[in-house]
């Protein structure tokens, strides 16, 4: 599946993670490589090494992966409860102008993805069908122009396709998706 030419590029990318991390225990195991928790700095027994890394991509011993956890599931839990918006096939988003690209194209909403190594995000919607991103930016405080910022690094960095949108592109949302995917066919 790593390797297939078949299989989609998303698909590619999980097996190869699964993979390198399959090979990095191995090797742990075998040469008992030393790899110390992020945040204390303790040593890690293989088994923290290889569950935090598949968890987070990031090496963390038993007590700061529960931290690590319960801030990612209570961060989880906000990012749902934004979510009062209810798009016509009955996908709850968290603004009108994301309800108003899922009325106008086939998607993922929302999925927690690993672009780079060590950060994962959340696209707002990906289009497997052209393997493009779409982020809809729909604030305007300084923290989350800061994001936006570092997130959009990410997809160029990757060389992943991302389209942009923002609040002024809702009165005419589905010729702005038309013209920008036209680029990706």
């Amino acid at each position: 599946m790593a390797i297939s030419p078949v299989e989609k590029e998303y698909n590619n990318n999980g097996a190869k993670r699964a993979i390198g991390i399959i090979v990095e225990t191995s090797r742990i195991e075998e040469r008992q490589a030393v790899h110390c928790c992020q945040r204390r700095g303790v040593e890690l027994e293989p088994d923290e090494f290889a569950r935090s890394q598949k968890a987070f991509q990031r090496p963390f011993c038993n007590y700061c992966f529960d931290e690590v956890f319960m801030d990612r599931r209570n961060f989880e839990m906000k990012v749902e409860l934004q979510k009062k918006i209810r798009a016509k096939d009955g996908t709850w988003v968290q603004s009108d102008g994301e309800r108003l690209i899922a009325e106008n194209i086939r998607y993922r909403y929302d999925e927690r993805f690993r672009i780079l190594d060590g950060y994962a995000i959340r696209p707002d919607f990906y289009l497997p069908e052209f393997d493009v991103y779409i982020e809809y930016w729909g604030m305007t405080t300084a923290d989350y122009k800061i994001g936006m910022l570092k997130k959009q690094k990410l997809y160029q960095q990757q060389g992943k396709r991302l389209i942009s949108l923002y609040p002024e592109d809702k009165p005419r949302m589905k010729q702005v998706l038309v013209e920008r995917l036209e680029q990706y066919r």
